[in-house]
């Protein structure tokens, strides 16, 4: 019996049922996209995002250390509210300001006591002027003769009796009412510059990199007597990153605060400061047992 046009067209059209198991497969596919793609996907571009702007502020602070030829730099303000966490949300440009050498001072051999004249501590000039950058702990009292100089790091300030407390005592001749003298400031925040957020629930997790001898991947600045810590990046004028005791290169892990995993390869990329050349680079997380490998090794990408 020959086939009818109306047979053919039957045959072609999908049945209720079918439509039905079609449309009902689709709704399972959108759920598990919104409950698993989505969020996953999102949580990735906020990591990308914050990534990209630690990168960006770091090489606009080596640009002007690089334009300015005195050091300028980023320092990492931890969240208080993760204070144990260690947890950075925060960006904070810094610059290392010009050491000074007026008035005169007067220090015993064999002490640590330096009395300054005509130098305000507080404001850390001559007396009578305005400096913002102060004269604090961490900064070094510097003593040069002959060519020689010899930095003594500053433990404490007191502008009431205007003497300084070194760490260590002052065992060179140094004669009465000298003037060879420097205090070298440690970087300060830049005046007038705003703070640098990172994207909502993104964070600079410092607990996960390596903080001890020599293979130390932390920014860190100590100030004398373990009282402050300050975790920064500070670029000399030819590039690099001065105040590094190593060659090893900063590691940094920018991640999702909200995983459960904080090495999570969805949720986490990995940064590398080179500190002789001030190089900056992103990696994914590395292999299992060293997620750090490729922002260390300076030549794996991961990719």
């Amino acid at each position: 019996m020959p086939k009818l046009p109306g047979d053919r067209a039957r045959r072609r059209a999908f049945t209720l049922i079918e439509l039905i198991v079609v449309i009902s497969i689709l709704a399972v596919l959108m759920t598990l996209t919104v409950v698993f793609v989505i969020p996953a996907f999102q949580d990735n571009k906020n990591v990308i995002r914050g990534v990209d702007r630690v990168s960006t502020t770091l090489l606009i602070s080596k640009q002007r250390a690089l334009r300015d030829a005195a050091p300028r730099g980023v320092r990492f303000l931890v969240d208080p509210n993760n204070a144990a966490a260690l947890w950075v949300n925060r960006l904070q440009y810094i610059e290392q300001p010009e050491p000074f050498t007026g008035g005169q001072v007067t220090v015993a051999p064999g002490s640590t006591t330096v009395t300054m004249f005509n130098v305000d501590l507080l404001g850390g000039a001559t007396v009578g002027s305005v400096d913002q950058y102060n004269v604090q702990p961490g900064d070094y009292f510097r003593y040069e003769s002959g060519g020689v100089g010899s930095n003594f790091q500053i433990a404490a300030v007191d502008p009431a009796s205007n003497t300084l407390t070194l760490n260590n005592p002052v065992n060179v001749p140094i004669p009465p009412m000298t003037s060879s003298y420097k205090i070298v400031r440690q970087p300060r925040p830049i005046a007038g510059e705003a703070e640098v957020n990172l994207p909502q629930n993104v964070v600079v997790d410092l607990n996960q990199v390596n903080a001890s001898g020599p293979n130390n991947q932390v920014p860190t600045r100590s100030v004398p007597g373990g009282t402050v810590t300050y975790y920064e990046i500070l670029f000399d004028p030819a590039g690099g990153v001065t105040n590094r005791p190593s060659s090893t290169p900063i590691a940094l892990i920018v991640r999702d605060s909200t995983a459960d995993n904080a090495l999570d390869a969805n949720t986490t990329r990995v940064m590398g400061i080179n500190p002789r050349t001030g190089f900056i680079s992103a990696h994914p997380v590395g292999p299992a047992g060293n997620p750090l490998q490729f922002a260390l090794d300076g030549k794996s990408s991961g990719l």
